[in-house]
């Protein structure tokens, strides 16, 4: 041990007198010893030690000897060193090789760590392996296989390393993304002792990575100390080099598969709601189908509400969905705690991977198991519909590949809100058409539409019945303008249609002409019809008979000369003169008021008495209505007067003697007067009583049998 630590050759003539020698029962008589170091350089490689049964066998010369002797041994043994070791590296590199050609042919994540952990522990035979997997945000690490002559119990339970909370040669690594070779673990304070690996000696931990892309952790552990060279470094680097690329591929390759499979999920459920126009229906299908098809933990849908402020759920699959909703749950748009409400304001897809160590995000009692949350936002162009919602009871559940296979899912959403939306408004469109459609097929006014020419285009059936057109249909390319008189067709075209140009709407009353010639009065309105662009298109026209409006305006103006006549009427001659001038006049007017004070008034109603004014001319009035009136008092004057049956009053009879013989008089200039009228006289006598008639029906008949005109017959 001397010559090993002085690098020199000792001697020892008499072992008996030496303090440092260690006598060895299996050579009792030795009783001299030489000791000679074998180096290569400064290397120790070893000690030659020769013993001999005589004191003082050795000397200077023997030890200059035995140097050269020793120098020969050194060379040899670095070669045979040397040699093993390119086997042992040749061996070792033909192992990794296969490993890494195995590993490359596995896809299956799961499988692949599994295998690679079994096959690095039988081929390099190491006390234990740990593969440790990183998380998408490379936050944590998960223990996905282990293997080695101590069991592994964490692997398969969730085992689970933050990357930045525990201090550890692992966490290190991940940290650093550098190796760490601690030949003698008792010495590194930042080893991790576990119960589970009790004769852990050494420890090595490679990271694995693809370009700038952290996978994970390779932890390799031996029972010995220095159990592992800085070649066994490069060695085992070049193996988890190959486990890192395998697993990379692997997860891509699962991805691929993922992502096709969720893309055909999503072609089926768009083809699923395409067909459907019921909104709630459609929507509940697509949480209910997406959290089965995508293995969720749930998945809802929140609708932005028509003032933009609050998200409300409109869907949410299983039983607490369907509570929310009946809850009417809804999230304000300006949540700042909520991933829902910040995917709707900021438009695009956000992830939380772990809820519970998040501050954006609200639980929900009905949902205990959320551990992770993605929220996508519906959008229509650039208009927000509302947010798909979906949530995973795994931790780091969701990748932005998630983001853009939900964000398809979402986008066929929007299309088919929109077709549901539509269909709503085309129904009552359709709705609305159907009754403007009975109130046009109903109406007996006159509804048109033209082109700008004046083409008529469509006309209900009113106005088929106004114009004498067997059929609506039979109106279809006439010209609106031929509806009409000259001026009333010049009035339209020099008024109306620049005025609707204008404004959109005129009215005026004009005359409409019937196929037969008839003339009609009408309330006519046009209007202008515009495209969506906002350019004329076509003119509607509609026109009301208002023939009864006219007689009443025309009967309400005589009504209002009568009363301003009789207003001024102060003898009897004067009330018969204004009732022969106005034969549309009946038994309820004036005549039958029988007061004794109307035929013996003195005085004016505004004061003292007037004179009597000479009678006028009546107005002249149509041909064949006095011709027709002349006639009905001849009838009536030859067969007397009608009577009603009334109590007789001496006042009325005195009355109406004193009225015929003040009118007598005046019978041939009033019977041959166009404005008499045999109403006229029934009115003013008609009320007295039946023996009143007697006495002054003939004196009245022999008064005007000689002013009657031949054709009524004497």
């Amino acid at each position: 041990a001397r010559a090993a630590r002085e690098r020199r050759g000792v001697i020892v003539n008499d072992v008996a007198q030496a303090e440092d020698f260690l006598p060895n029962p299996l050579l009792p008589d030795t009783r001299a010893e030489m000791a000679l170091p074998i180096l290569a350089g400064e290397e120790l490689l070893g000690v030659i030690d020769l013993q001999s049964e005589a004191r003082n066998k050795f000397s200077e010369e023997d030890i200059l000897v035995q140097n050269t002797l020793s120098a020969q041994v050194a060379i040899a043994l670095q070669n045979a060193r040397s040699f093993q070791q390119s086997q042992q590296r040749a061996r070792q590199l033909e192992l990794v090789s296969d490993v890494s050609a195995e590993l490359s042919a596995v896809l299956d994540r799961v499988e692949l760590v599994n295998y690679a952990a079994k096959r690095i522990t039988q081929a390099f035979q190491l006390y234990h392996i740990h593969i440790y997997v990183a998380d998408p945000a490379e936050r944590n690490l998960f223990l996905a296989a282990g293997n080695g002559r101590a069991p592994c119990q964490h692997v398969g339970k969730n085992y689970i390393v933050g990357i930045t909370e525990e201090v550890s040669l692992v966490t290190t690594v991940a940290r650093e993304r550098k190796p760490i070779l601690a030949n003698d673990v008792t010495r590194e304070a930042r080893f991790l002792p576990s119960q589970f690996l009790p004769e852990t000696r050494s420890q090595m931990v490679i990271p694995m990575t693809v370009g700038e892309r952290f996978i994970g952790v390779v932890d390799l552990q031996a029972d010995t100390y220095n159990a592992f060279s800085n070649e066994d470094l490069v060695i085992f680097s070049t193996l988890t080099s190959q486990l890192a690329v395998s697993l990379a591929n692997a997860y891509s390759f699962e991805q691929t598969q993922r992502r096709a499979q969720e893309m055909q999920t999503v072609a089926e459920l768009s083809a699923q709601i395409a067909s459907s126009l019921d909104r709630d229906a459609m929507l509940t299908t697509v949480c209910d189908q997406a959290r089965q098809r995508f293995d969720l933990y749930h998945a809802h849908i929140y609708l932005l509400d028509d003032r933009g402020q609050r998200l409300v759920l409109a869907a949410g699959a299983g039983e607490a969905g369907r509570v929310m909703v009946r809850n009417h749950h809804a999230i304000s748009l300006e949540q700042p705690r909520s991933i829902v409400a910040q995917a709707a304001r900021e438009q695009r897809g956000v992830i939380n991977n772990d809820v519970r160590s998040s501050q954006d995000f609200l639980p929900n009692p009905l949902l205990p198991e959320t551990k992770a949350e993605m929220a996508v936002p519906i959008i229509a162009g650039d208009a927000l519909l509302g947010v798909l919602d979906v949530q995973s009871s795994q931790v780091n559940r969701f990748t932005q590949d998630d983001v853009s296979v939900k964000s398809t899912l979402a986008a066929q959403i929007a299309v088919s809100l929109q077709n549901a939306r539509l269909f709503e408004e085309q129904r009552a469109a359709q709705q609305a058409l159907l009754q403007q459609a009975t109130i046009l097929d109903n109406s007996n006014d006159f509804i048109a539409l033209t082109t700008l020419e004046g083409e008529v285009l469509y006309l209900n059936p009113g106005g088929a019945r106004m114009m004498g057109f067997p059929t609506p249909e039979a109106a279809i390319g006439s010209r609106i303008q031929d509806y009409h008189k000259p001026e009333g067709t010049q009035l339209m075209l020099e008024h109306g249609v620049p005025t609707i140009l204008e404004r959109d709407i005129w009215r005026t009353e004009n005359v409409l002409k019937r196929l037969d010639g008839v003339m009609i009065p009408v309330d006519q309105t046009l209007f202008l019809v515009r495209d969506d662009a906002g350019h004329p298109l076509n003119i509607g026209s509609i026109m009301i008979d208002i023939t009864e409006r006219k007689q009443a305006e025309v009967e309400q103006s005589l009504l209002l000369e009568v009363a301003q006549e009789l207003n001024a009427v102060t003898t009897p001659q004067e009330l018969l003169l204004a009732g022969l001038r106005f034969p549309f006049l009946s038994g309820a007017t004036s005549w039958g008021t029988s007061t004794t004070s109307m035929w013996t008034r003195t005085a004016s109603p505004n004061g003292p008495q007037s004179r009597r004014p000479t009678p006028t001319r009546p107005k002249a009035a149509p041909a064949r209505w006095a011709r027709a009136s002349t006639c009905q008092t001849s009838r009536w004057l030859k067969s007397g007067p009608p009577t009603r049956k009334a109590r007789s009053s001496p006042g009325m009879c005195m009355n109406t003697r004193l009225l015929t013989k003040q009118a007598v008089p005046f019978m041939p200039s009033l019977v041959s007067s166009p404005a008499w009228c045999s109403r006229s006289i029934r009115t003013g006598v008609g009320w007295a009583s039946t023996s009143c008639n007697r006495r002054i029906t003939r004196p009245l008949r022999q008064a005007t049998s000689a002013f009657l005109p031949p054709s009524c017959g004497r």
